[in-house]
C-alpha cells in the first residue's frame, strides 16, 4: 500500500516540499505569507520515516482513504469525495488562476470589468478588480428594468465550497430556484441581486487573528474585495441600504454568518442554509444578536453536521443546532428555523423551493 496526500504548511516549514517524498509542489506568496501546496506518495512501510515531519494533524490518506494515525498503525477513519491527487491538482489550479488574474489586471485599481458578453439566466457577468486585495472577483448581477431610479434592495448570495470559479456560471447549480423566485416577483418586490463567485478551494471566513495558516482568508481576501465592490456598487446604483440581504448555502451559509459579525450595521436580515460557525466566541454572537435570522438545516446532512462536530484537525464546528442557541443565549429573539428530517446536504435546495421565505425576507428593514 502506498501513501498517497496532498499537503498545505506555511512558513518556514515550505521548505518541506521541495524535498523527497514530494513528487510536486507549488509555492506561493499571500499577504507576506509563504505557503506551500505539494502532493507526495511513499510506501507504508516508510510511514515511520515522514510520519514527524508530515502528520503533523495525526492524519494520513491514500487516495479517497482518510486514516487515523495513532500509535504506531493506520485505522481507516473515513473517505473522501475526491482523490488525494485530485485536491492537490484542484488547489494548485486554483491559487495559479488566483494569480493569473491578479496579474492580468493589476493596473486596476478599483474597476468592474466585463466577464463575459452573454448573459445567464438574465445576470450579467462582471468582474471587480482591485489591485490592493488578494484576489479579483468575478460575479452575476441583476438589474430590473423600469424602476425610475428607485431606491431598491440589493440581495447577495454567498455559494458553496465548490461552486465558485471563473465565469459566474457554478453558483447558479445552487441557487437558481432562489434567484428564479427573486425574478419572478421582480415588479411587486424590485430589487438588485448580486451573485459573488470566489475562487475554488477557498472560503469566505475571514481570520482576524493574523494566524494566516490558511491562504485567502485574511481581511484583503473575500471580506475585503466584496466591501470594496459593495461601496463601487452603492455609488452607482440606488441602493436602499436599510434592506440589504444575505444568503448562503454550505460554505456560503458560514460566510453569511460571518459577514453578520463583521458588519452587522450592514444586514437588515439573512438566511444562513447548512452552514456552521467555527467559533465559541461571545462576541462572535452578540454581533449577530440583533439581526432577524431564517435558518435551514436537515437531520441527516453529513457534509455540515447539524450539531457539534470535530474536523479531522481536531477544530470544533457548530451546527445550527449549536450556533441557534448560543444566538439565543445572545439575546437573538427573531429566528425562525427550518429543520428537515431528510433531503441531506441538498436540502437548501427544497427549502428554496417550497418555504416562503421571499414576503419574510422584504419584511425586514434595517432600523
Amino acid at each position: 500500500m502506498k501513501i498517497k496526500q496532498a499537503y498545505m504548511t506555511y512558513g518556514d516549514k515550505v521548505e518541506i516540499i521541495k524535498k523527497k517524498p514530494f513528487i510536486d509542489s507549488y509555492i506561493f506568496n499571500n499577504d507576506g505569507t509563504d505557503y506551500g501546496i505539494g502532493y507526495f506518495e511513499f510506501d507504508k512501510k516508510e510511514i515511520d520515516k515522514y510520519a514527524e515531519s508530515l502528520c503533523e494533524n495525526g492524519y494520513f490518506a491514500s487516495g479517497h482513504r482518510i486514516y487515523k494515525y495513532e500509535n504506531g498503525k493506520l485505522c481507516f477513519a473515513g473517505l473522501s469525495p475526491l482523490s488525494q491527487k485530485a485536491i492537490y491538482k484542484a488547489m494548485k489550479d486554483c491559487f495559479g488562476k488566483i494569480y493569473y488574474y491578479k496579474n492580468k489586471y493589476a493596473d486596476l485599481k478599483d474597476d468592474i470589468i466585463s466577464n463575459g458578453k452573454r448573459k445567464i439566466f438574465g445576470f450579467k457577468r462582471f468582474r471587480y478588480c482591485n489591485n490592493s486585495m488578494d484576489y479579483t472577483l468575478p460575479f452575476a448581477f441583476y438589474e430590473p428594468e423600469n424602476t425610475e431610479n428607485k431606491k431598491l434592495p440589493l440581495v447577495i448570495y454567498l455559494h458553496g465550497y465548490t461552486n465558485g470559479g471563473e465565469k459566474n456560471i457554478t453558483p447558479f447549480t445552487e441557487c437558481l430556484p432562489l434567484t428564479s423566485k427573486l425574478r419572478r416577483n421582480i415588479r411587486r418586490a424590485p430589487c438588485y441581486i448580486i451573485v459573488p463567485s470566489i475562487p475554488k478551494r477557498t472560503g469566505y471566513i475571514t481570520d482576524t487573528s493574523k494566524k494566516r495558516d490558511y491562504p485567502f482568508n485574511g481581511r484583503n481576501a473575500f471580506d475585503g474585495t466584496f466591501t470594496a465592490l459593495f461601496e463601487k456598487l452603492k455609488r452607482t446604483y440606488p441602493i436602499d441600504e436599510s434592506r440589504v440581504y444575505i444568503i448562503g448555502s454550505s460554505n456560503g451559509a458560514m460566510g453569511t454568518l460571518c459577514q453578520l459579525s463583521l458588519h452587522s450595521e450592514r444586514y437588515a436580515a439573512a438566511i444562513p442554509m447548512m452552514g456552521c460557525t467555527f467559533t465559541d466566541s461571545e462576541d462572535f454572537y452578540n454581533a449577530i444578536s440583533n439581526i432577524p435570522l431564517w435558518v435551514c438545516h436537515a437531520e441527516n446532512d453529513k457534509v455540515v453536521p447539524i450539531k457539534e462536530n470535530a474536523n479531522s484537525d481536531g477544530k470544533k464546528t457548530y451546527g445550527s443546532d449549536v450556533f441557534i442557541q448560543k444566538l439565543k443565549n445572545a439575546g437573538n429573539a427573531n429566528i425562525r428555523y427550518t429543520r428537515y428530517r431528510k433531503y441531506g446536504h441538498r436540502a437548501f435546495l427544497i427549502f428554496q423551493i417550497k418555504e416562503r421565505w421571499h414576503g419574510w425576507l422584504f419584511s425586514q428593514v434595517k432600523k
